[in-house]
């Protein structure tokens, strides 16, 4: 597309021709690491495995927006990292959710651990 050694046609002329930057021209991308395609390639199998945690996910994310984030006009990020600290507290040790049959988190999660150590 793109002749470095044109002799008529300057590399920065050829480019605005076909509509890109120069340093698109210039630029060779690097690929990736070995130890990130394997995150991803784990990413995707686990993805593949549990594709609803996603919906949990979102809704953890659409309850902290509506519920903390959006009350409050935090100002610094100190404050936002203690309102957020004390949502997350709140959600995990008080707030009944109804996919947990009214318990919270902590009850549905920390509850059969404390009994199988008791046990």
């Amino acid at each position: 597309m793109i002749e470095p050694h044109h002799p008529r046609l300057s590399v920065a002329r050829q480019c605005e021709l076909v509509s890109i930057s120069r340093s698109g021209f210039y630029h060779k991308p690097a690929g990736e690491t070995p130890l990130n395609l394997t995150l991803m390639r784990l990413i995707d199998e686990q993805f593949l495995e549990t594709p609803w945690d996603n919906v949990f996910i979102e809704r953890l994310w659409r309850s902290l927006k509506y519920e903390c984030v959006y009350l409050h006009a935090f100002e610094t990020g100190s404050e936002l990292r203690a309102g957020l600290t004390w949502w997350i507290n709140y959600y995990n040790a008080r707030r009944p959710h109804s996919m947990l049959a009214g318990r919270t988190p902590d009850d549905a999660y920390w509850a059969p651990a404390v009994e199988k150590l008791a046990a």
